[in-house]
């Protein structure tokens, strides 16, 4: 089933999904700014730490190279840092 899924979310789909994360994860701690002394004043707060553990944990499951499954942490040339793929973001 995971594998399945790795398919579907491809590194190339996950990293956008990674930037809109954090993105909406940056808003919220700036309204929690906002919101300071309301009742609603933490929500935000505990919404952009949730977002963040998922992003963690999306970037475990889906930002792996497509051949050999390697995790992508320092993915700064283009190539997997363990079978040394060529990995195209307009490809996948």
């Amino acid at each position: 089933m995971m594998k399945k899924l790795r398919r579907h979310i491809t590194p190339a789909r996950w990293r956008r999904i990674h930037f809109r994360l954090l993105g909406t994860g940056a808003f919220l701690l700036l309204l929690s700014l906002g919101l300071k002394g309301s009742p609603l004043d933490g929500i935000p707060v505990f919404a952009a730490m949730a977002l963040t553990v998922l992003d963690i944990i999306g970037d475990v499951l889906f930002f792996r190279c497509p051949v050999c499954d390697g995790f992508l942490w320092e993915f700064w040339s283009g190539y997997c840092h363990k079978c040394g793929e060529y990995i195209d973001f307009k490809r996948f």
